[in-house]
């Protein structure tokens, strides 16, 4: 009888948590595992999530076609005005992404899509704003299309797509430290994970977005002011000029991709 009972039990448990969503009216954040509902430390970055004002959601990746009925039920019927945010990662990645198909075919826009280590780079669905794909390229490995993160392409050019190789990216060397098992379950890929989505937050307050490559980064300081004419520059005390800063994607990603340097 057990054996019959189990199933059931996980079935039922499966379909509450699907139609579960927050009360609270806090942003809700679904986050997709990997196979065989692998994610270390996602109950960690549930908790970094739910304790800076968002309403996370663990899945499995199988059931994310429940998930994403449930969703386009509930905002086709009224019941959800908020923005739709995923985070998949492994081949949790590549399910986020056909979560996000399916909601598109119900007319679903999906606000933030966040691929971590996607596995077999499951083309990013026309009905996603902003994509941010964080993977590090293994030249050695990457022809094995398991354990392994390769970027994605989008199939709408309106979506604003960032590909992130942290092995080409010097503000995400920290993350070549970790391998495709670990890279999620250290305390820093929560915190940058928490920084992005408080930035998308802020950015959906706007009337305007800007492009990814642009809106996920800090604006460069204002201008030094301009010499004084020749005439003027006796009187002008000596002091040494600040640093310069060039305005690269390296050093304006650098608030986001390095945790211990957080402005929240």
């Amino acid at each position: 009888m057990f054996r019959f009972s189990c199933p059931l039990i996980v079935y039922c448990w499966l379909i509450i948590s699907a139609v579960a969503t927050a009360q609270d009216g806090r942003p809700e954040v679904v986050l997709i595992r990997g196979g065989a509902g692998y994610w270390p430390g996602v109950s960690a970055l549930s908790q970094e999530l739910s304790d800076h004002g968002f309403s996370p959601r663990v899945i499995m990746g199988v059931t994310h076609s429940i998930h994403a009925r449930s969703i386009a039920d509930q905002y086709l019927a009224g019941q959800r005005s908020g923005p739709v945010t995923i985070i998949g990662y492994s081949s949790g990645a590549d399910y986020a992404c056909r979560m996000s198909r399916l909601l598109g075919e119900r007319g679903v826009p999906v606000s933030t899509l966040v691929l971590i280590e996607s596995t077999l780079g499951t083309a990013v669905p026309n009905n996603v704003d902003y994509c941010v794909n964080i993977y590090e390229s293994r030249p050695a490995t990457d022809w094995i299309p398991v354990f392994r993160g390769v970027p994605v392409q989008a199939t709408n050019s309106q979506t604003n797509l960032l590909n992130l190789d942290s092995r080409a990216n010097g503000d995400l060397q920290w993350m070549t430290e970790y391998n495709h098992f670990t890279v999620v379950s250290n305390s820093q890929s929560h915190v940058m994970l928490r920084n992005l989505l408080q930035l998308r937050q802020s950015q959906q307050s706007q009337p305007v977005l800007p492009a990814p490559s642009e809106s996920l980064l800090p604006p460069p300081p204002p201008l030094p002011p301009p010499s004084p004419p020749p005439e003027q520059l006796s009187a002008v005390p000596q002091t040494a000029l600040p640093t310069g800063y060039r305005a690269t994607p390296k050093s304006r990603l650098r608030t986001l991709f390095r945790p211990s340097q957080t402005a929240y």
